[in-house]
């Protein structure tokens, strides 16, 4: 049995000084290899912020307690 929970304590804290775009900073942490696969995570919908499905690459991330971004199924970070 798995389970879906992430321990908050174990995912990665980055500190993001100013708005970003999603792929951009997906690419910049090392979550993908490329920013055209950053891009293909997030078309495919493989992407979740804060736990909902992002599906635009042109989104910007900004500053802010407690948004958890998830890679994939196993690629956690989180913004501080």
């Amino acid at each position: 049995m798995f389970c879906r929970d992430i321990v908050e304590s174990n995912i990665l804290g980055v500190k993001l000084d100013g708005p970003q775009e999603i792929v951009e900073f997906i690419f910049s942490q090392g979550l993908a290899k490329s920013k055209t696969e950053a891009r293909r995570l997030i078309i495919s919908g493989a992407v979740e912020v804060s736990g909902k499905k992002e599906s635009d690459p042109k989104t910007k991330i900004f500053p802010g307690k407690g948004i958890v971004i998830r890679v994939g199924k196993k690629k956690f970070i989180k913004i501080i």
